[in-house]
């Protein structure tokens, strides 16, 4: 048996009238949010692990954006991708990577990309750190 409003049956949990509050803008919301931290934390890795330690020491971190799923395992419908972020979210990734390696005296370059799907972080030492800086003054 179906319930008929105004001569319509409604086959979804959405009925005219019963909505009291729209969740649909605000989950996608969270889950971007929850894609772009797990991308952003793939990337800031833990500073002591990149073995830089005298200035003039770089390393690079490369991002296979092949596999271009952030979270696979993510329930959201709306899959979100490597690719997409780093096209569209270029400056803030590039400042947040400053505000997580900056403290530790190391200076990023990137992030580019070096080849179709292929992106590029060079982190590097600063030559002179303000430490040294302080010291000659």
């Amino acid at each position: 048996m179906t319930d008929l409003i105004n001569g319509w049956e409604y086959l979804t949990n959405v009925v005219p009238g019963m909505v009291t509050k729209q969740t649909l803008q605000q989950e996608y919301l969270t889950a971007y949010s929850l894609a772009y931290h797990k991308f952003l934390q793939t990337i800031c890795l833990p500073v002591d692990t990149l073995n830089l330690k005298i200035p003039g020491d770089s390393t690079k971190i490369y991002i296979d954006c092949n596999d271009d799923e952030i979270d696979p395992l993510s329930s959201y419908y709306i899959k979100f991708s490597k690719s997409k972020f780093l096209k569209n979210k270029h400056k803030k990734i590039k400042t947040d990577l400053y505000k997580h390696y900056n403290s530790s005296g190391i200076l990023v370059r990137g992030p580019y990309e070096l080849q179709m799907n292929i992106y590029c972080i060079d982190l590097f030492v600063n030559i002179e750190t303000d430490k040294e800086k302080d010291n000659i003054e």
